[in-house]
């Protein structure tokens, strides 16, 4: 029972560490696709803690970017993309810079912070510091009653 205990909160601790909540078998259940907002962030939420099968759920099958990031997602942590989205800090605000219709998709700007620091590589490189901010978008797409990611 001791060890039980221990186990537990050591569990508890990397999760608390991570900013990832403990998953269950039912990761779907934790996903919100019923608008374009709720949907980036969930895929922001589940990218950051490195469930690519979560985060694929917010993707819009054979969509335009839907092999890239699923590659991106099951890469080794040297993906710069993954790199950055597992870099972002899940307890600071997350808001939505803006939404706009286009033709039959809409694109969502949405603003994350980084928990840790970031360097990219393209371009020369920038480097993003602890508490520093960055804008993502998306074009997303309503697939029946759910808002999928189209592009990223």
């Amino acid at each position: 029972m001791r060890n039980a205990v221990f186990n537990l909160g050591i569990i508890t601790m990397v999760t608390a560490l991570c900013g990832c909540s403990l998953l269950t078998d039912n990761k779907q259940a934790a996903v919100d696709l019923s608008t374009p907002e709720t949907t980036v962030v969930s895929f922001t939420k589940a990218a950051a803690c490195g469930d690519s099968e979560t985060a694929l759920a917010c993707c819009l099958p054979g969509g335009l970017d839907y092999d890239d990031v699923r590659k991106c997602l099951a890469t080794s942590p040297d993906d710069e993309f993954k790199r950055m989205l597992e870099s972002i800090d899940l307890d600071a605000p997350m808001s939505v810079i803006s939404k706009k219709k286009e033709e039959d998709k809409v694109v969502v700007v949405w603003r994350v912070t980084f928990k840790r620091d970031f360097r990219t590589m393209e371009g020369g490189g920038q480097t993003f510091k602890v508490g520093s901010t960055f804008d993502l978008d998306a074009s997303l797409k309503k697939s029946e009653d759910q808002w999928l990611i189209d592009g990223i």
